[in-house]
């Protein structure tokens, strides 16, 4: 007797799959072959996007894959975009979803999807991905993000990869698609967007990178896929200018901390450069009217980043000299605000990390001179430091010499107040002494005259 369990196969219609009460491996028959001698193949054969009738397809899982595959997705507030990602990855048999803090139901979209939750404290982007690939329970370990999803050609090129080349290899790379504003970026310097995703913990399978933008390595082969992993970067236009001034802000700060400074020619030169490398050189053009966008947003997350880096190396110079001499430390001023804003209008922003190509020389010359101007600028810096001490000095040495004049004209006041005071007091005493003379006097007298006696009539 035979336990019956049918398989609907997209574009083929129904097929079927049965399975032995006494164990025996499961099989599927090819369509039209029902009730009569049936090819039996192994499940793992069947054409990918089948649906399994009578269970949960959030909760189905595939799990004879040879080597077993683990997903990690690390996510914090991503309810609204999580189910998407997880859906797509509803056949690995091992889902794991790090949550880093979530304040708006993300967990309980990952638990309705079957993923195993782990709630783990944010350490950065590379820690806390490195703790969450240690929540896996396979050795082969697909990271993913809540706002990137699988295609079925893509699960079906991982599935066979596993399973031709599993033993041997330590990583799979990944072409990735982005989506911007709902339409897909097939080229400019966002497509092929090469990722490694896919790798062995046994090989190392790790992240690393500094504050943002973190990659994954492996020791040893890596292989490329051809279809690409899909990517909706942004929920809005909104969302995509708050994240590129964040990652701007941490890249800068990765690149001043890795010995990187602020160079104001290139601040204002790269950007359109970078606006020409996305929208001319890598055919951002052929995007249609979406291109140019692209371009300029290209340009201007990495005219943040340098904005940024610039500002920080100012701003530590400027508290440097005023730690010395007082004071608070100097914001851009007007003709670099006015320039960035000059420049906004016209080429786009940016700071590359990849090579200029033909403006690399024009570049260096540019810095060079930069470097001459950035010396007069320190020079003539440290000449006003000089100055404003000297001006300190004398404003001191003025000011004891007002003080001692002061003390020296409060004394005087002083003692002729005490002068006057003192023959003020001698003139009372005397008056004084006179009154009472005056008064000893009529009392006398007063003394000396005989009283008149009682009058006769």
């Amino acid at each position: 007797m035979h336990e019956e369990t049918r398989v609907s196969t997209p574009g083929d219609g129904p097929s079927e799959r049965r399975s032995d009460a006494s164990g025996h491996a499961d099989v599927v028959a090819s369509p039209g072959q029902r009730g009569r001698d049936e090819e039996r193949l192994p499940l793992s054969t069947a054409p990918f996007g089948a649906e399994v009738e009578g269970q949960d397809p959030h909760r189905a899982r595939i799990a004879d894959v040879s080597p077993p595959l683990s997903v990690v997705l690390l996510v914090k507030n991503e309810s609204d975009r999580l189910g998407d990602a997880l859906e797509s990855v509803s056949w690995a048999e091992d889902v794991v979803v790090a949550d880093t803090g979530s304040t708006d139901g993300t967990v309980d979209v990952a638990r309705r999807f079957g993923a195993r939750v782990h709630e783990i404290p944010w350490e950065g982007f590379v820690a806390s991905r490195n703790r969450a690939l240690g929540e896996a329970k396979n050795d082969w370990v697909l990271a993913l993000d809540a706002d990137e999803r699988l295609t079925q050609e893509l699960k079906g090129e991982v599935l066979e990869i596993l399973e031709a080349r599993g033993e041997t290899l330590a990583g799979v790379e990944m072409p990735r698609l982005s989506y911007f504003l709902g339409r897909p970026i097939r080229h400019g310097t966002w497509y092929p967007d090469v990722k490694l995703r896919l790798g062995r913990r046994s090989r190392g399978f790790r992240a690393e990178g500094g504050r943002v933008h973190e990659a994954f390595a492996v020791d040893g082969e890596v292989a490329r896929l051809s279809r690409p992993l899909i990517h909706h970067p942004y929920r809005d236009l909104s969302d995509a200018l708050r994240k590129a001034s964040t990652y701007a802000r941490l890249g800068a700060d990765d690149r001043y901390d890795k010995g990187a400074r602020g160079s104001l020619t290139r601040l204002l030169l790269r950007p359109a450069f970078e606006f020409f490398r996305s929208y001319v050189w890598k055919a951002g053009f052929l995007d249609g009217a979406i291109g140019p966008s692209i371009a300029f947003f290209h340009a201007w997350s990495y005219f943040l980043r340098g904005a940024f880096l610039y500002e920080r190396e100012r701003l530590e110079k400027e508290s440097a000299r005023n730690a010395d001499v007082g004071g608070s430390p100097m914001k851009f001023g007007p003709k670099v605000i006015a320039g960035a804003i000059a420049l906004s209008l016209t080429a786009g922003f940016g700071c590359s990390n990849e090579k200029p190509g033909p403006f690399e020389k024009a570049g260096k010359k540019a810095d060079e001179k930069a470097d001459e101007l950035k010396k007069e600028v320190d020079a003539a810096a440290e000449k006003t430091k000089k100055d404003l001490e000297e001006a300190r000095k004398k404003a001191a040495e003025t000011g004891e010499a007002i003080a001692e004049k002061a003390k020296d004209a409060t004394e005087k006041a002083a003692e002729k107040v005490s002068e006057k005071t003192k023959q003020a007091g001698e003139a009372v005493k005397e008056t004084a002494r006179d009154v009472k003379e005056d008064v000893a006097k009529g009392i006398d007298k007063a003394r000396a005259t005989p009283t008149p006696g009682p009058r006769k009539n």
